[in-house]
């Protein structure tokens, strides 16, 4: 059964391997690299020294491969691009020299083998021993400084702080001191300052006719050998044979040109050329990159337009000389874009700046910002391409990078090759925004104050960075905990504890942070929110917000007197007063409160028993009564939700009852009724000899008439007629004197005026007696006395 996932693994594998192994470094064997693929872990290797300096950079390929990324190989990080320090040594030989000559044998070892002398020291080595010291003590200015601009500085001729100044923007910060680690290397080993490089053996004019045969080389410049590109026959222009096939083209970590192409059929010499800008029409107008046995080759040239095009030339012969006399047939071809140059990547206030250079003929620059979680399969996604309407072409400015975010910036240089848009191999930077560490300054606290659940919502505006806790305490904290950045184990001290510390979840909407639906502890009337902004074990507060809720009154009840009216309830924990609205009924209470208050302190409640509103202060008719406790914070009034009760319609009515004595002595009462409001009411007038009657039934209901004496008959019983303040003034009713002889046994006793109603339908009538000495009945005599003052 295939296993494609060991087969991806092995293909990727065997190419690293000979992309490395054309840089002049050691690596493992096919055998190794099999065994590594089928285990899908650098333990698969052998144990050698060459699998051990190897052991990173495989442990990462093999991850990247596990994720989905095609040839991770090509976006190798500088640092695994190189085995680890002192396992193996740095590259062989160029790319460009012949094979060295055979060693002479070795002499015998002795008995105890000395230990391994160390590699020489390079200039490479002492500056990334001085990048190393600088990482540790100013890592901040030295991370932007990366393994890659060191070997390019190193590569390159340039070695005096001058020369070094019109270097890369990264470099020319630092460049006094590696001019100086130059100069003291140079000191030290004696050279003149030239970066100093192994010498390379003459290349001879034409290969003996005892070389090896022509082959296929199994890898890169391993079993080929490099072949004096001069002495070839002019190019005839005669037709070709046999389709070209495409060149396989990429880039080193050092930035050359690595080429392959496929293997002859036939023993030949491959002659390797390039050109810029244009493609070449013969191998004798461009310009020689190599002439080989292999199937690959390193072009460290520099590119002079945005565009070289390489072709692969085969000159069939059965040895080098032959070959020489051949003439060319076109044997592959291909373009490779050029990367910008010279990239330097930097922050600016959360904004990220890119600067470079580019090759003449680069259309436009392509710019991706890919989230480092998304590294892995985000290579070129057009979800993550930034600036795509601008051509990019000097560089760019991001500001749409989120604060305290890390991401994977990938440049793309793009040129038309044959009129086909095409793209270079990325430069990759990876890149962390800063944070800027900023409190919560406006956190706002919004009460719902139900009676049975009361619930606060909070928000505030999103900082920049970091992660937003809110505290509700009891107390405020310290003061002067909110200057400056305080450490996080401060907190508890400033009475911010953790156990105040909301769990509630936290929701986002635009710029503003949202807690939602949080109980407010019933036994507080008081509580403090405090935000703080938590980042890398630092804590920032922002501002107080001191909330404040008033219980509502509990068990309202107004209770009716003769004169007066008495509101009585239940004090609210933690209110300063209560206030009384009155408005008509069925008003809501948001309306009502806008009125004149009727408002009293808990002393003088408490002293006076209750809320009084004397007769004719609320409304006869009925209205409503909104109850209000408050709470005075900051010399502010904080008001509780309003409880309404109502006060229901009371029908005050007055009479007044006058004796009267005819010219014979007879006696009768005369009898007026009047009331604050319309009304139609049926009346009794009740005798008691004994004392003030107590009820309709408690005595003698006596007969009335009209006091006009219009000739209606004398009734027991008898109407008020339209009493009200709109009412005309009426005459009243009289007790009939022939129906009082007969009812009345003596003249003495009391009279009382009662409605003659059921008593659930008279709840809300107020009948009110004249003084009780008006409704007196006294003989003739106690009434001559009385005149007499006796």
């Amino acid at each position: 059964m295939i296993d494609e996932k060991r087969d991806a693994r092995l293909a990727m594998l065997v190419e690293w391997a000979a992309h490395t192994r054309a840089r002049g470094y050691d690596v493992p064997e096919a055998e190794t690299l099999a065994r590594i693929a089928d285990a899908g872990l650098h333990e698969g290797g052998d144990g050698t020294a060459v699998v051990a300096a190897w052991q990173p950079t495989i442990d990462w390929l093999l991850k990247q491969i596990k994720f989905g990324m095609r040839q991770p190989h090509t976006q190798l990080p500088n640092e695994l691009a190189i085995p680890l320090d002192g396992l193996i040594a740095s590259p062989r030989r160029s790319t460009f020299a012949p094979p060295a000559p055979p060693a002479p044998p070795a002499p015998a070892a002795p008995a105890a083998a000395p230990a391994a002398a160390a590699p020489e020291p390079t200039e490479l080595s002492a500056l990334q021993a001085w990048r190393r010291d600088g990482l540790e003590s100013d890592p901040a200015r030295f991370a932007q400084l990366k393994e890659g601009h060191l070997k390019q500085v190193t590569n390159s001729t340039a070695r005096t702080e001058e020369e070094l100044l019109k270097y890369s923007a990264v470099v020319r910060p630092f460049a006094a001191e590696i001019a100086a680690v130059f100069a003291e290397f140079a000191g030290s080993t004696g050279s003149a300052g030239s970066p100093a490089s192994p010498p390379v053996a003459p290349v001879p004019s034409a290969a003996p006719a005892t070389t090896a045969p022509y082959g296929t080389a199994a890898r890169p410049d391993e079993d080929s050998q490099a072949i004096d590109p001069t002495g070839f026959a002019a190019y005839a222009y005669e037709p070709s044979t046999g389709v070209p096939t495409p060149l396989s083209l990429s880039r080193t970590t050092e930035g050359a040109a690595l080429i392959s192409w496929s293997a002859a059929d036939q023993p030949c010499v491959f002659r390797v050329i390039s050109a810029d800008d244009q493609a070449p029409f013969n191998p004798d107008q461009a310009r020689p990159v190599i002439a080989t046995t292999g199937t690959t080759a390193v072009d460290e040239a520099p590119f002079l337009t945005a565009v070289r095009h390489f072709q692969v030339w085969r000159n069939p012969g059965a040895s080098v000389s032959a070959a020489k006399i051949a003439q060319p047939l076109l044997h592959a071809f291909g373009a490779l874009v050029s990367p910008v140059l010279d990239l330097d990547l930097r922050e600016d206030e959360g904004r990220i700046i890119g600067q470079w250079r580019v090759l003449d003929g680069t259309q436009r620059v392509q710019v991706f910002r890919v989230p480092i979680h998304s590294a892995a399969t985000g290579s070129g996604d057009p979800r993550y391409r930034i600036l795509a309407d601008q051509l990019n072409l000097g560089g760019f400015v991001d500001a749409g990078a989120a604060r305290g975010e890390r991401y994977l910036y990938q440049v793309y240089a793009e040129a038309a090759v044959d009129g086909i848009a095409r793209l270079s191999t990325p430069s990759v930077v990876d890149m962390s925004v800063s944070i800027v560490h900023e409190p919560v300054r406006d956190l706002s606290f919004d009460l719902h104050d139900d009676v049975e659940n009361p619930f606060f919502n909070l928000s505030w505006t999103r900082p920049p960075g970091g992660r937003v806790v809110v505290y509700r305490s009891a107390k405020p904290p310290l003061a002067g905990i909110e200057q400056g950045v305080q450490p996080e184990s401060v907190l508890e001290q400033a009475n911010l504890r953790l156990d105040d510390r909301l769990a509630h979840p936290l929701s986002d909407e635009d710029d503003r942070g949202f807690m939602r639906d949080v109980p407010w502890p019933r036994e507080w009337t008081r509580a403090y929110f405090t935000p703080v902004v938590l980042q890398e074990g630092f804590a920032y507060v922002g501002n107080t917000v001191r909330g404040v809720r008033v219980p509502p009154v509990a068990r309202p009840h107004l209770t009716e007197r003769v004169n007066r009216a008495v509101l009585t309830f239940d004090w609210p924990d933690g209110a300063d007063a209560v206030r009384v609205y009155s408005s008509p009924r069925g008003m809501d209470a948001s309306v009502a409160i806008g009125g004149q208050p009727t408002e009293t302190s808990f002393s003088t409640y408490k002293m006076r028993g209750g809320i009084s509103f004397p007769a004719g202060t609320l409304d006869d008719a009925g209205c409503d009564l909104h109850l209000v406790s408050i709470a005075f914070d900051g010399g502010q009034p904080v008001t509780a939700r309003p409880i309404t009760i109502n006060y229901p319609a009371l029908l005050r009515v007055s009479y007044a009852v006058t004796p009267k004595y005819s010219m014979l002595g007879k006696l009768s009462f005369g009898i007026t009724v009047s009331a604050a409001l319309e009304a139609n009411l049926p009346l009794v007038l009740v005798y008691n000899p004994h004392r003030l009657p107590l009820a309709a039934s408690d005595g003698t209901a006596l007969s009335v008439t009209t006091a006009e004496d219009d000739g209606t008959a004398p009734s027991r019983m008898f109407y008020s007629g339209a009493i009200g303040p709109d009412a005309p003034p009426s005459q009243g009713w009289r007790t009939d004197p022939e129906g009082w002889q007969r009812d009345v046994s003596k003249l003495e006793g009391f009279v009382r005026l009662f409605v003659n109603l059921p008593a659930e339908n008279i709840r809300h009538i107020a009948l009110l007696d004249p003084p009780v000495g008006k409704l007196r009945v006294l003989s003739g005599l106690k009434r001559a006395k009385g005149a007499l003052g006796g």
